[in-house]
């Protein structure tokens, strides 16, 4: 959904940007530009700019109801973590409850992760050839291959340790 959510506000930045709706989006659109886009009205306007503003209101409603969603979500993994072993990784800085659920899921049983390589795999972070003819070498997977069962959590570790 959050992936839904992106394309969505990207299409409407640039409808806004590219057709003069009286909006001003020359930085990010907020919450605020969202909520007064999908209470326009349909107005009396040259066709184009009609179908696009058609369009914005489409997608700022779209918009709206993912958030309503995403939150829904949120609470509900929350919840569900908090009564889980995952708990104490609330508590841990960086750590939200998506994150910890990722986390269980990860290690769910001994064996999962069985060597470090394994370990980087997951997070996808780990070394892929980028040979070429006599020449061998190797670069870091950055998220196109392997299962990315681990996608943020290693980053958010990080990032709260370095902290």
């Amino acid at each position: 959904m959050t992936g839904e959510r992106t394309r969505a506000v990207n299409a409407l930045t640039a409808l806004v940007r590219v057709n003069d709706l009286g909006l001003d989006a020359r930085k990010a659109l907020t919450s605020v530009q969202f909520a007064e886009v999908s209470r326009w009205r349909a107005r009396d306007e040259e066709l184009v700019l009609a179908i696009a503003r058609t369009e914005a209101i489409r997608f700022a409603k779209r918009i709206g109801e993912l958030d309503q969603e995403l939150t829904g979500n949120d609470k509900q993994i929350t919840e569900l973590v908090k009564v889980s072993e995952a708990a104490p990784l609330l508590e841990v800085k960086g750590f939200d409850a998506v994150t910890a659920a990722t986390c269980v899921a990860v290690w769910s049983h001994q064996g999962r992760v069985h060597s470090e390589a394994a370990y980087a795999s997951l997070a996808r972070v780990n070394p892929l050839s980028a040979s070429s003819g006599n020449t061998v070498r190797h670069r870091l997977n950055r998220g196109e291959e392997g299962p990315g069962l681990y996608p943020s959590g290693f980053h958010l570790d990080g990032k709260g340790r370095a902290s």
